[in-house]
């Protein structure tokens, strides 16, 4: 009886630690369907900022199938948003310019069909060989790029072949 009761202690003591820990708040969501792992069925591309405050929070973003299956997920801090371009963008926050930028994240024209063009030529100071060679093969694949903090450029596409999201190309 006492073992249960100790446990039953241990159980609450955890969870009120869990929820003092754990006390961040969704600050702002963007959410776009866009086809990506098919053709056919469209995709869930979701940015989560969640944190107490926007600068200081963490960005999670994740590429969900119809399915429900997440065959993407990446965290980084939400400031990495913040580029080159910002000191261009002086009318803007830090705050307001994190929330531009995920808001301007899933634009169209961060989507590329196909992913790799048949004149792009594979570096390999930028790229894995068979990662580069197997999406340039597949005519129908998607590719998604995105850029965080000054030079951190990522393209993205989905491996048909090994059922997962690969990155093609990362420069800098």
């Amino acid at each position: 009886m006492m073992r249960s009761k100790i446990f039953l202690i241990c159980i609450i003591a955890l969870l009120c630690a869990q929820s003092i820990l754990c006390n961040d708040k969704l600050l702002h969501e963007i959410k776009t369907f866009h086809n990506f792992s098919s053709r056919i069925e469209k995709d869930t591309f979701i940015l989560k900022l969640t944190g107490q405050n926007i600068i200081d929070g963490m960005i999670t973003f994740e590429i969900v199938q119809s399915s429900s299956k997440i065959i993407y997920k990446s965290e980084f801090k939400a400031v990495e948003l913040i580029g080159y371009d910002y000191s261009e963008e002086k009318r803007f926050s830090k705050k307001e310019y994190i929330l531009k930028r995920m808001n301007e994240f899933f634009n169209e024209t961060n989507f590329t069909y196909p992913a790799i063009s048949k004149n792009e030529k594979y570096d390999s100071d930028y790229s894995d060989k068979k990662n580069w060679e197997e999406i340039k093969a597949d005519s129908s694949a998607i590719g998604f790029t995105f850029l965080l903090g000054e030079e951190n450029s990522k393209s993205i596409a989905y491996s048909k072949k090994i059922k997962k999201v690969i990155e093609y190309f990362h420069c800098c």
